[in-house]
Formats: structure tokens, sequence, C-alpha cells
């Protein structure tokens, strides 16, 4: 009995659409059927590597020709043969070479004309290619994804224009980025609601958005001095490589969750107002890996800090215990509503906190606290941690849980 003959052809295109777009199109030897199936997919999935593992030359430069030719000519016989039926997401994904060459993305006005909802490129940096301005005019795209893998060089985005009037997620990786682009993305972006930036070369100045409710930079290198405000912003990662003096948070009044990490290529400590934006939100993660500079500049930066009224859960990443207690101390004393405190202590200095503080000028922090409802330490195998939870238990008077990991 053939149990998907009896299904309506809507219901096999869904099914198709968790299949890869080479793994649909091979169905239609079922039966003539199946070809008006799959090319109705609302979903197109193209990767390299599948051609890759199905081909069986032996050197890999051989082997590599024959698989570029047979997935460029793949995509643009899907493509043709599919027609104008609906196209959700298209997802496409060429990431793996051996040597440069050249990628073809001149299909990408192909599947614009379809009006995709979502858009996802990943592919070789070490390639040259195009990117099409109809990417950037397309007026029903909603997410795009643009992955350009490389340990070479950064590439740069030249587009004339950006009109996206329904863009809400935009996710860049390995690219380098400037005011004139951003500025055009955020005027021909006014819905644009989520904006994540990986291995990005950031010489950007400034970052101003009305709309803006998600903003992540992961990895990247900060060129300029930079100044965020986004007051509908409610979540914000920063984890850059920094190298010029400074990043300033301002109209952070919605913000709820943050996370910091900023690496130091010197000991420069320059004015850098970062906490003192953050007195709304309710989850914290500082780390302070390779970044001593950074630590030192959150110390001169907190103390000048109104409350962190809405702060529940805190964590500091790469904390040293042998350095001060200055910093723990000053969001203990401005984090009434403050629940449950995380120090994670980093694997490269535990061997280090065998030793007894260094003997420096300490700053004090004269407090209180009635309680606090969790202390997790983590990677807590140092005998001065023994000390830091006296510290911690002489300044809190009620303790819920103390995990030690």
């Amino acid at each position: 009995m053939d149990l998907f003959g009896n299904l309506p052809d809507e219901i096999l295109a869904y099914i198709l659409s968790f299949l890869s777009t080479k793994e649909a199109v091979q169905t239609c030897i079922l039966a003539k059927r199946w070809k008006k199936i799959w090319a109705s997919v609302p979903v197109l999935e193209f990767n390299f590597e599948e051609f890759w593992r199905d081909c069986s030359a032996v050197d890999n430069y051989e082997k590599q020709r024959i698989c570029d030719r047979k997935f460029e000519k793949f995509v643009n016989n899907v493509l043709q043969i599919r027609g104008p039926s609906h196209l959700d997401v298209f997802w496409y994904c060429n990431s793996f070479g051996l040597n440069y060459s050249e990628t073809s993305l001149k299909w990408l006005d192909h599947v614009i004309i379809l009006k995709p909802r979502e858009i996802s490129l990943l592919v070789d940096g070490k390639n040259a290619f195009d990117i099409p301005d109809s990417l950037f005019s397309c007026s029903s795209l909603q997410e795009l994804s643009l992955d350009i893998l490389s340990t070479d060089e950064i590439h740069t985005i030249r587009t004339k224009s950006i009109n996206l009037p329904s863009l809400k997620m935009l996710e860049i990786q390995g690219v380098d980025l400037d005011n004139n682009f951003v500025e055009k993305l955020f005027t021909g972006c006014p819905a644009l609601e989520s904006l994540h930036l990986s291995h990005c070369d950031l010489y950007i100045s400034d970052i101003s958005c009305k709309v803006l409710k998600i903003l992540a930079f992961h990895e990247c290198y900060q060129c300029k001095k930079m100044q965020i405000s986004c007051p509908s912003l409610e979540s914000l990662v920063i984890d850059v490589y920094e190298q010029v003096e400074g990043i300033s948070l301002q109209n952070m009044v919605s913000l709820v969750n943050a996370k910091l990490h900023l690496y130091m290529w010197n000991d420069d400590r320059f004015d850098m107002k970062l906490l003192s934006a953050l007195s709304n939100v309710s989850t914290l993660k500082l780390d302070l890996r390779g970044a001593s500079c950074f630590e030192e500049i959150l110390k001169d930066d907190i103390a000048n800090c109104r409350t962190f009224i809405n702060l529940t859960s805190l964590e500091i990443a790469n904390y040293e215990p042998c350095d001060d207690f200055y910093l723990v101390a000053c969001f203990l004393k401005h984090s009434p509503s403050l629940q449950e405190l995380t120090l994670r202590i980093s694997e490269v200095r535990r061997d280090s906190l065998q030793e007894e503080p260094r003997k420096k000028k300490q700053r004090v922090v004269v407090f209180q606290r009635e309680h606090l409802e969790v202390i997790r330490i983590i990677n807590s195998g140092a005998t001065y941690v023994i000390k830091l939870i006296d510290e911690l238990r002489a300044r809190i008077k009620t303790i819920g849980k103390i995990i030690m990991d």
C-alpha cells in the first residue's frame, strides 16, 4: 500500500522541505507526480558538502574542480526547473575550498524574484565573489544571514543602497563594516530588530537605532571609538578585541540582558562608561579573560554607578580572587535584587590561585548584605577560594546555598 500516494501534494511538499534539495530532487524517480511536488517545495537547501561526499575522484584538487562544476550546475538547473512557485527559505552553503577560485552568485537575482522570507548564505572567503545588489533590495526578506568564512582576509560589502523594508534579523560574519554601510543599513531597514556581527572588522563610530532590540558583536575587532545608542535594545553582547579608545553606551533604558568582554591590546586606562549605562539589566555577564586593563576600567566605572535595581543574576568569568574583592563587593552593595552570583575562575589562572593575594593597594567597600540565594564558584580547585568564601560569608548574613564545581 502506498502510504504517501494518498496524501495531498501540499503535505508531501511540506515533508520534502525537511530534506536537502539534492535529496528532494531524487524523489522524482518514484513517479512523475513527484517531479511536480519537489518543484513546489517552499524550502531550497544547497550544500556543497553533499557533492564532495559523493564524488569518487582521488586527487583533492581534481575532486574540487569536478564538484564545483556539478554544484553550480545543480543550483542553476533547480532554479530554472522549479519555476515561479512560492519560496519561503533559501539556504546555500559552499564553505569548503582547497584553492582560490571564483564563486558565482548571479543566481541570487532569480531567488529574489521568488520573494523569499529567509536567505542564508555561507561561502568560502578564499574564493572571489560579488554579491548582487538585488539581495539588498528584496522587499519580502525578513531574515538574512551572510557568513563569509576565511582565515586570510576580511571582505567588504559593496552595495549602492539598501532597501529591505521587511528585514527583522541580520547576521553577518567575516566582513569589513564602516559608517557608510551602517548608515545605509539602518536607513534602509526600518524594521530591523536583531543584528549579529561575528569576526568582523568594525570601522564604526556610531550605532544609533530606535527599533533595534538585539545587538551582538562576537569576536570582532573594534577599529574606531564607538558610541551605541539604542533605546529599544533588550539584549547586548560586546565581545571585541579593542584597539582604540573605548565604547560609550547611551540610552539603554530597555536593556534586560548584557554580556561584556573587551580584550585590550595595551594597558591604557582611558575613561570608558559601560556599567553606568547598564543599571536596568536583570542579567549581566562580564568576562575578564586576557583583560586586566578591562577589569581596572570596570572598577573605576562601577564606583560612579547608580544602583542596579533590577539585577538578579551576575556572572564574572575568568575572575581571579588573588587580585582583590573590590569589583564583586561593589556589585553586592549596589544590587539589592541580586539572587545569584557566579564566579567562573579561569583554568589558566587556577595554579596562581594557590598563592596569597598580591601585595598591592586594595580598595575597600564597606557594606553588609542581608541575603543571597545562590553563590556558584566554577573551576574552584584552589585553596584561596576558601578565603573568598569566608570573605563573602563575612559580608552576607545568610546564603541560601554555595555550589562549587
